[in-house]
């Protein structure tokens, strides 16, 4: 949201929206502190920050490039430093480009690597599947490989990212999805019980505006199942309000 302004002047307009915490995909260019005023500034708060990779020269994510094993771990370490300074307890580690096959045993390796380090400041680490349409060298594109890898490394703190966006554009049965997946969606964290990123498909702008899904429906499905949900907003925003979180009988 807001790309077309700095990334520290749109914690005013999100506040100026009605909401109360903020996703922070890429605020690495920033310090952490002045990004920690402006939130509190706006009396908001972080509740996601994406790893560090990089120094964002384009890439999204590090976890399953082969041969960059130390700068992954450079990049955890900074982003334990912002995640302890924004008082963020989920981190979303990206697997940046990579074969799916080839590069598996380098993602898993560096996958635990970050959870265990993330657990040890009590830190959740989630991991999301982004559609090929989006970017087709992406490493992690399947919603299967994102359980299975995290029903094998079996670390507590290790979670689903779930976004409805992508999960329709890789495979749809949105319902289905969310009911199958619910067990590694669930974040057991005092701040919350789940995650979910929501947008239109398919230009990915607000849940109400015209698109693929009905919305009214795809949130009574999550209501359905007893969870607080965390909604994180993450579209292109084509309108300056969010009156979509009333329009469907959410809460900011």
């Amino acid at each position: 949201m807001f790309k077309d302004i700095p990334l520290l002047e749109r914690y005013g307009k999100a506040a100026k929206m009605g909401f109360k915490l903020v996703e922070l995909p890429f605020g690495y260019t920033e310090k952490p502190e002045d990004l920690k005023a402006a939130a509190d500034q706006n009396n908001l708060h972080h509740v996601l920050i994406n790893a560090k990779n990089d120094d964002n020269k384009g890439k999204l994510g590090l976890a399953a490039v082969k041969g960059e094993e130390d700068l992954f771990k450079q990049c955890i370490g900074e982003t334990i430093r912002y995640a302890e300074v924004l008082g963020v307890k989920v981190v979303h580690v990206m697997a940046g480009d990579g074969d799916p096959i080839k590069d598996l045993d380098t993602y898993k390796v560096n996958i635990r690597y970050a959870a265990r380090e993330l657990a040890k400041k009590g830190f959740l680490c989630v991991i999301e599947p982004i559609n090929p349409h989006f970017r087709s060298t992406y490493f992690l594109n399947s919603f299967d490989q994102a359980k299975n890898i995290i029903e094998e490394l079996k670390e507590p703190n290790l979670k689903l990212l779930f976004d409805v966006f992508h999960c329709q554009l890789i495979c749809g049965q949105i319902t289905f999805q969310i009911n199958r997946l619910q067990d590694i969606i669930v974040l057991n964290y005092d701040l919350f019980f789940g995650h979910i990123q929501v947008s239109q498909p398919p230009h990915r702008n607000e849940p109400d505006t015209d698109g693929e899904l009905n919305y009214e429906y795809v949130f009574r499905v999550l209501k359905a199942l007893g969870k607080d949900w965390i909604i994180g907003g993450e579209y292109f925003n084509v309108k300056d309000n969010a009156d979509w979180v009333k329009k469907y009988g959410l809460e900011f």
